[in-house]
């Protein structure tokens, strides 16, 4: 059981790594293009580990095979501690080496919480995040034993392996000073903890996506001008301005919109809709106004841009 905490540890450290996408100096938030991922503990399968559940005070030394499925909540994350990021909703355990482990399916989905990073902004070495509410049973040395990870008590997965090189994660390590609460029989509360251990594989899904961890700071993309202002116009008449989108990031622009469009709409999006941009790229749109016929009026809207990093939104204003 606490194997699949340990693999709901990894899984955070996981998402927390995925969870960087674009490069900057010192970056405020993590990102990801793709929203679902996997955690594998599988020694034959991946070259790595199994997950260890060990406590020498109960006799409790348990190796399995564990797989997690997760998905971001949101493509960018604050670089916040405790933040939520993404939520573990399936998990399987098998082959177990001294014990049995099961996960009590009926507590999907668990909470993944960003912790912290270690390395020099902007290269990340390594990241890690907490797993919340992972609920699990294990039978070993006699031991029947039940285990939460709680927010006092996460389980720890670390993220790492080719985060500096190339920015993409290769390993899921849980944190062996995660220390996970243990309630079962006499010597389960004798025990009181467990600490975990193992490395496993960090997969993107689709399979043939890879996952490429950057850092942003700020936001995904910025227009310029902003706010996006007409100025004075002659009433029933109509007036369009070019608005210049910096792309800040590797990111894909999925839409442009204007939030209650009664005066104010996008034209001739295409060239910025759909594309895939790299960081330090310019995409042009524009906005159309059309002035009511009657003098006096002011009147606002919001522009948002949807990206694959989140989105961003800026003003646009204009008077008759």
């Amino acid at each position: 059981m606490p194997h699949h905490s340990r693999l709901m540890l990894a899984a955070v450290a996981a998402t927390a790594l995925l969870g960087l996408v674009v490069g900057s100096a010192s970056a405020r938030s993590l990102s990801t293009d793709e929203k679902n991922f996997e955690l594998i503990w599988d020694n034959a399968l991946t070259g790595k580990t199994k997950l260890e559940l060990i406590d020498n005070t109960a006799g409790l030394n348990l190796q399995c095979k564990v797989t997690l499925l997760g998905r971001f909540r949101e493509n960018t994350i604050t670089k916040t501690g405790g933040n939520n990021q993404g939520t573990i909703n399936h998990g399987e355990v098998s082959e177990c080496e001294g014990g049995s482990a099961t996960i009590k399916q009926e507590t999907f989905p668990w909470n993944l919480r960003y912790r912290s990073f270690t390395g020099t902004l902007p290269r990340i070495t390594s990241i890690s995040a907490g797993l919340i509410g992972a609920r699990f049973h294990f039978e070993s040395a006699g031991l029947g034993c039940e285990s939460t990870t709680e927010a006092n008590h996460p389980g720890i997965g670390i993220a790492e392996g080719g985060l500096e090189s190339t920015g993409e994660p290769e390993n899921i390590t849980a944190d062996r000073n995660g220390r996970i609460p243990l309630r079962g029989n006499f010597l389960c509360e004798f025990a009181g903890e467990g600490n975990f251990g193992g490395t496993g594989l960090i997969r993107n899904l689709p399979r043939t996506a890879k996952l490429n961890i950057q850092l942003i700071e700020g936001a995904p993309v910025t227009l310029e001008p902003s706010p996006i202002s007409f100025g004075t116009l002659e009433v029933e008449s109509l007036a369009r301005r070019t608005v210049t989108m910096t792309i800040n990031s590797s990111l894909t622009v999925r839409a442009l919109s204007v939030r209650a469009g009664n005066y104010f709409a996008i034209t001739d999006p295409n060239r910025c809709v759909g594309a895939r941009f790299e960081a330090r790229s310019t995409c042009a749109f524009r906005v159309l106004f059309s002035a009511p016929g009657e003098r006096g009026r002011e009147f606002s809207d919001t522009v948002i841009v949807e990206t694959s990093l989140g989105n961003v939104e800026d003003s646009v204003t204009a008077r008759t």
